[in-house]
């Protein structure tokens, strides 16, 4: 059920993204590009480029022809502003403990009339109230780098695990809290969509996620800089 819903909240990332061969993007979080490949192909644009904080993983994704930022995006990014036209960001919000640098640097750096997509897993997701219900760590937290189930028996990597602590999930959001963020920082037209409704198969998950992305098991917001400026 994991693999159809990451499918899923790819396949709304992507019919998010809108038509631009001439778009400036970023990609905040660009890990290898492969994902930023396909914010290629949905738009048409070969101007990308990535920050990411992991020299092996930032190097991959130079080889792939986008031009990488090797940083830290609790910093400020290394971009003038009004650079870009999309910038997005995918399983990294979750990742971040200043959140507010993070969405007022994407403020910082949009054009006006630029948009974001953001998409991160969903605190209030059926599973992970569920889990708080029966006294177990959310599935979507992480309070160990050394293993990341710590504190749930049931979570899907429950083997000791030596990731980075880049990787570690430290604030995981609700659609409400993830809408809200980027209105405090001025932007307009926010949307959330919801992919995956666990415990409930592939089909009828779709056309909950549909009807009430509020408690999907991933949330992405797409979301406009308004075109005055932002004070």
């Amino acid at each position: 059920m994991n693999r159809q819903a990451v499918e899923r909240n790819t396949a709304n990332i992507v019919r998010l993204l809108e038509r631009n061969p001439d778009a400036v993007i970023l990609d905040a979080g660009c890990d290898d590009g492969s994902f930023t490949e396909l914010l290629r192909t949905a738009t048409g644009s070969n101007q990308l480029f990535g920050i990411e904080i992991l020299e092996d993983r930032a190097q991959l994704a130079e080889q792939k022809g986008i031009c990488v930022s090797k940083s830290d995006l609790t910093k400020r990014f290394d971009y003038p502003d009004n650079f870009f036209d999309v910038v997005h960001a995918n399983q990294v919000i979750e990742h971040l403990y200043d959140i507010d640098n993070f969405v007022e640097e994407i403020a910082r750096v949009l054009k006006p009339g630029g948009y974001c997509i953001i998409s991160t897993e969903n605190l209030a997701s059926w599973h992970n109230i569920g889990a708080l219900f029966m006294g177990k760590q959310a599935f979507s937290t992480h309070i160990s780098k050394r293993v990341e189930s710590c504190g749930n028996p049931f979570g899907i990597n429950p083997a000791p695990s030596h990731k980075p602590q880049s990787m570690v999930h430290v604030k995981i959001l609700t659609p409400s809290s993830l809408k809200a963020i980027f209105e405090l920082y001025g932007f307009e037209r926010c949307r959330v969509y919801g992919a995956g409704y666990y415990p409930f198969p592939a089909f009828l998950a779709h056309v909950l996620s549909d009807v009430n992305p509020g408690h999907a098991a991933y949330i992405t917001l797409k979301a406009y800089k308004k075109s005055a400026t932002i004070t």
